[in-house]
């Protein structure tokens, strides 16, 4: 799920939100730089139905008459990130049960 705001184009205007679902796909990679620390790298494409305010707003209309009569639009929300992984502790030995 998402939730979406627009934002008026005139300030003294009520602004309203759109929930959707929000399907994503992505791919991303995790190198091990050492034994211990890891690099990582994705992208990942957030795809959901969303409402714009609609050119011909008049003035004084309520938030629920411009949300109803708003502009559907796909958006490709589109993030990517890299980050950096520790595991710890650093080194550790296995020891089997006897």
């Amino acid at each position: 799920m998402i939730q979406t705001e627009i934002i008026p184009r005139r300030r003294a205007q009520e602004s309203f939100t759109t929930n959707a679902i929000a399907p994503n796909a992505g791919m991303g990679i995790r190198l091990f730089l050492t034994k211990w620390m890891t690099a990582n790298v994705a992208i990942r494409d957030y795809v959901f139905n969303d409402k714009f305010e609609p050119t011909n707003r008049t003035e004084n209309q309520p938030p629920d008459v411009v949300k109803e009569n708003a502009e559907p639009q796909i958006v490709h929300n589109i993030m990517v990130y890299a980050g950096v992984g520790f595991y710890l502790p650093p080194s550790f030995s296995y020891r089997s049960p006897r």
